[in-house]
């Protein structure tokens, strides 16, 4: 898979975008929100999962607690699709 734009170009469009829904009114669609979110959520988990990686010790340890908690989320927040349906 090719890279066409910076991961900082990416990273601050997400960062825009989850601003942007924290800020409005629930939406009509929440369970497709929701649906969105978690699959989001994985793969946030994910690429902290493999940017810890490319370190070790100390920083390593922050970005795979990170990818964990991440992953926690993802996992609470599938539980509850069926509510949203």
């Amino acid at each position: 898979m090719a890279v066409i734009l910076p991961a900082s170009v990416l990273t601050s469009h997400l960062e825009s975008c989850a601003a942007e829904l924290a800020a409005s009114l629930p939406p009509d669609d929440l369970g497709a929100v929701l649906a969105q979110l978690v699959s989001g959520q994985r793969h946030i988990a994910s690429t902290l999962s493999r940017l810890s990686e490319f370190h070790t010790g100390p920083l390593s340890e922050v970005l795979q607690a990170a990818s964990r908690a991440a992953e926690h989320a993802a996992e609470a927040l599938a539980e509850g699709e069926h509510l949203f349906e």
